[in-house]
């Protein structure tokens, strides 16, 4: 029997889907659901391990759950899998299903490892129970292999990767990661996780400074939003001051990361052959100065982990 393959990526900011020719993305946000007694609208209520849950999209203008660690992740994997899997059809197919997806460096333990493949393996949602197998790697991994399938319109798409020394610079909302590829082998000992340090960094201020401005509460994902579209409208309003404010701190957040986040890193980025930048926060790096031999990756390189995952 031929069995069915997705790749999802389960970031601390949003989760990105391939299947077959299909990329989308949704917020990792997940809200208790409140029976208010009023239907409407075409949500989705899940029901998990003994509660009520929303997801995703339907989930941001609710209390969200922090999305800052592994727990959270562990915890509800399973629910972000299914609501994928609903929504693409394929929950309660006979056929075998594969999930490629992966864990941050910081996460990358042989205990993780094997807790977050059982925890996959076999769960139930809804009264259903879901049976996967699931394939791991480390995420920055599947950007090395997109870049690597596709080739790139910003270098020389004739690259001999078998002989290279790539650094993956992956930017995402909570975990800056590096990962150190030689000569298409991943280098555990020389790769290192910077948890804390992503957008995220950037987002939680600018988020509280919405907060004491407007007087009322902002999600982090709402915030998000406000930041990578550089567009924000109040009472009919375009805040000019608030989107200043934030191109200015994303200045600032590009001015960190290599003066003070990968200083440590520079003799190793000095070395190598590539030094490839991508994930969602890269999009902050677009207009940077930087040495030649640096790549930012092409868009939407919020995808380019999870297209990867899907060459597996």
């Amino acid at each position: 029997m031929s069995k069915e393959k997705i790749a999802i990526d389960i970031g601390y900011g949003q989760t990105k889907i391939k299947y077959k020719d299909k990329i989308v993305k949704f917020p990792t946000a997940i809200a208790l659901y409140s029976d208010t007694g009023i239907e409407y609208g075409d949500t989705n209520i899940y029901e998990f391990e003994g509660e009520k849950y929303l997801v995703g999209n339907e989930s941001v203008l609710n209390e969200t759950f922090a999305t800052m660690n592994f727990e959270f992740i562990y915890k509800f994997a399973p629910l972000i899998i299914y609501h994928i899997l609903k929504k693409f059809h394929l929950a309660g197919k006979p056929m075998p299903l594969q999930v490629n997806t992966g864990l941050a460096l910081v996460d990358w333990t042989q205990e993780n490892l094997q807790k977050f493949k059982e925890r996959l393996s076999e769960f139930e949602v809804n009264g259903e129970k879901i049976q996967l197998t699931t394939n791991l790697v480390p995420q920055g991994v599947g950007i090395y292999m997109n870049y690597k399938n596709e080739g790139s319109k910003t270098l020389n798409e004739n690259l001999d990767f078998a002989k290279m020394n790539v650094v993956v610079i992956d930017i995402g909302y909570n975990t800056i990661n590096l990962l150190h590829i030689n000569k298409g082998k991943f280098q555990r000992q020389s790769s290192k996780s910077y948890p804390g340090l992503g957008v995220s960094s950037l987002i939680k201020p600018f988020r509280l400074y919405l907060e004491n401005k407007f007087k009322t509460s902002f999600t982090d994902q709402e915030a998000m939003g406000y930041a990578i579209d550089e567009f924000m409208m109040w009472n009919g309003i375009e805040q000019e001051e608030v989107i200043n404010h934030i191109k200015d701190e994303k200045r600032k957040f590009v001015l960190r990361l290599f003066k003070s986040v990968l200083q440590d890193e520079l003799p190793l980025l000095g070395r190598a052959h590539m030094v490839l930048i991508s994930g969602g926060g890269a999009y902050l790096l677009q207009n940077a100065k930087l040495p030649p031999h640096y790549a930012v990756d092409d868009e939407p390189m919020e995808f380019a982990n999870v297209k990867g995952y899907y060459l597996l």
